[in-house]
Parts: C-alpha cells; structure tokens; sequence
C-alpha cells in the first residue's frame, strides 16, 4: 500500500477479494488443467484444454466485476518520503511474528503510523501568494493556479480521439497526487479542441464549483458543463475577483460578450479569454488563441485614461509574465502590445516538433529582441 500510493496515487480494496478467488483457483484448477492438456492425448487433453479456459474466462468475468464496484479503488494523495518510511516501520511492528495479544500496545502503535500515509503537507501558501503550474500538455493549454484556499483551472488541454485526453491522461492524474478534489474555478479560453479536450474527464474525476468561458451556447462542452449545473458565466471584459488577497481580472473578450451564437461567427482564436492574475509582486497574464485584432481590442483598453495611471504603472512595478498567445504563433504576439506590457519572462505551451512550427521563428525572434525571455514547453 505505502509504494503504490506513492507510484500510482491509489490502491485497491478489492485485491484481496481478488486474490483469494484468483490464485487458488489458477494455482490448482487451471494450470494443472493446462499442463495436462500440453502432455496428454489429443482426446484427453481437449476436455483438459476446455476446462482450464473455461475457468479463465468465468474468473474474467468475475474479476470485471469486482472491478467495476464503486468501491473497489481507494484514491489518496501522493505520501511523502517520511510517511512512506514511519509506515513501512509501522507495518513491521504491527506484522512482525509472534503471538498476537503480548507486546499489543506496539502493534497498535504500528498501525497509527501507517496513518500518516494520508496526512496530506499544507499548500504552504500564505494570503496574497499564488502559484502557477504550467502543465507539458503536448499541443494544447492548461495552467493551474493556486493561492492559499482557492484554485483555478485555465483550459483543459488537448484530445486526440475518443478516450485519449490530457485530463484523462496527465490533469487528474496530477490532481490524484496533490490531493486536488475539487476546482473552484475552470476557466475556457475558447472552443478549440486543444483547450476543451479534457473537461469531459475532469467534469467525472473533480468537483468544478464554477465556471467562466468563451463558449457559444450550442457547444457540447458548454452544455455537458450546464448540465452538471456547474454556475456558468460568460467571459467578458471588466470581470473582476479576488482570491486570499490575489486579483484576477479578464481583460478580454468585449464587455457585452454572451453565451449567445451570434457572437461567435469569426475565428473562436479572437473570442478568446484573457486572464490576468496578480499579487504585489507579479502580474500573470493567460492569453489562450488571441491574434492581432483580440491584441489590439486589448491595447486600446489598457490606453484607456480610467486606466492610464492605474494598471500601467502599478504592472510597471511588477514582475510580469506573459503566455505567448496562440503557442506563439506568428499572428500573434504584436510589437505594441509587447512594448506596452514589456513582459520580463514569456512562455508558451507546444508540443515536440509540432506540425504547426510553433513558437514561429518570427515571435522568438521579436521576444528576443525585446529581450524577453521565451521558454516552451
């Protein structure tokens, strides 16, 4: 239990069951069965052959469903080194050989140190701190923040065919580990499959207590999400909160922007929401696929004199951090706007050898110019 909690965040209730079905049965039905077909005459070892399959095949069945209880997988969080140590010491006290009911106290002391494998270490977070990870995600997008209480979860990566999703495959997977049971806040740029791909799985593996997107009202996703009855917003421009002393401001798409189709005729890259996250120290800025209209939509808002003297100054006194839009496309990443924000790190999320060249040469060419450093992913 303590090594497959720490390797795969999980362990079975069900294998004990399992295994007392599975090995007598294998053990001392079926491979003497399958021995004596090998050895025997054809008219004797058919029947041997039948049966020892016939065994296999009920014992499949009844694995599968012992499988399928609700119950059969324990999930947990990923144990520290320390507590897979004090419970490896635990187990060998209360395991060790010897007549049960002398030295009792011991063994009970053993089994209170296994307990520590599902102690779970603070985020160490404090108010007015967040942190961001930056999932290798392939082709896609998905960035999670945390400040000391609250989390937000901003696109949901890439599918590639039916069950093969990277909320499947590395979103709730991480979560698992973390001990991650619920988001707060999931956050769709736009309708691309490489940003919406894994809400499916995470609507099944984690509880979403919210949700703001750039989504037209006919879209499955949206709808798999109301269905969940999950409160749903549309992003929009001006949307303001605060989290355990963290800021989060969208700062596009338009103020008027709805669920509504009408509103998503053009390319859903220039519907895409944009979230800055931001602290006393650091201002994050989450692009999705914007391209040069959505980035200049953005500039003519931050020149706004309500603004002016406002966010321009106080990002000025700021670390700033930057996702390249769109991977790093070249439509995207615009001089002005990079001159205005003069991000001191870009990132951009890629995948290996991507058949689209991103981050184009073009954009880490001008990001080098600026003298931005630009890491992918």
């Amino acid at each position: 239990i303590p090594f497959t909690l720490y390797w795969f965040y999980q362990t079975s209730l069900v294998s004990p069951l399992a295994n007392a079905l599975a090995i007598p049965l294998i053990s001392y039905v079926v491979t003497p069965l399958a021995l004596s077909g090998a050895f025997l005459p054809e008219w004797l070892a058919k029947p041997c052959l039948i049966l020892a399959h016939s065994c296999m095949e009920w014992l499949g069945h009844g694995l599968t469903w012992l499988a399928s209880l609700s119950w059969a997988v324990a999930w947990s969080h990923q144990p520290s080194i320390w507590a897979c140590t004090l419970s490896l010491l635990g187990i060998a006290l209360a395991i060790r050989p010897g007549q049960i009911h002398l030295r009792w106290r011991s063994r009970c002391f053993g089994l209170i140190l296994c307990t520590t494998l599902f102690w779970r270490d603070s985020a160490g977070l404090i108010p007015g701190e967040f942190r961001a990870s930056v999932f290798d995600i392939g082709q896609g997008t998905a960035v999670l923040i945390e400040t000391a209480t609250r989390r937000l979860l901003y696109d949901a990566g890439t599918i590639q065919g039916k069950h093969n999703d990277a909320g499947q495959q590395i979103l709730l997977p991480y979560f698992r580990g973390e001990g991650i049971t619920a988001i707060d806040r999931l956050v769709i740029s736009h309708s691309d499959s490489d940003h919406v791909g894994g809400v499916a799985s995470l609507l099944k593996g984690v509880k979403i207590n919210s949700f703001i997107g750039s989504l037209p009202q006919h879209n499955p996703v949206l709808k798999k999400i109301q269905a969940a009855n999950i409160l749903s917003l549309p992003c929009r421009y001006g949307q303001y909160w605060q989290w355990d002393e963290v800021e989060f401001r969208i700062w596009h798409p338009s103020e008027i922007t709805t669920f509504d189709s009408s509103e998503y005729r053009g390319k859903p890259n220039e519907m895409s929401c944009v979230l800055e996250v931001r602290n006393a120290q650091t201002s994050l800025w989450l692009t999705g696929d914007v391209e040069k209209r959505a980035e200049a939509e953005m500039l003519d808002r931050l020149k706004q004199p309500e603004f002016v003297g406002f966010d321009l100054v106080t990002l000025a006194n700021r670390s700033l951090i930057f996702m390249a839009p769109h991977h790093g496309s070249k439509t995207s990443s615009s001089l002005d706007l990079l001159r205005l924000l003069s991000p001191d790190a870009a990132f951009a999320q890629n995948g290996y050898r991507n058949r689209y060249g991103h981050p184009h040469p073009l954009v880490s060419a001008r990001y080098q110019a600026l003298e931005i450093p630009l890491s992918n992913t």
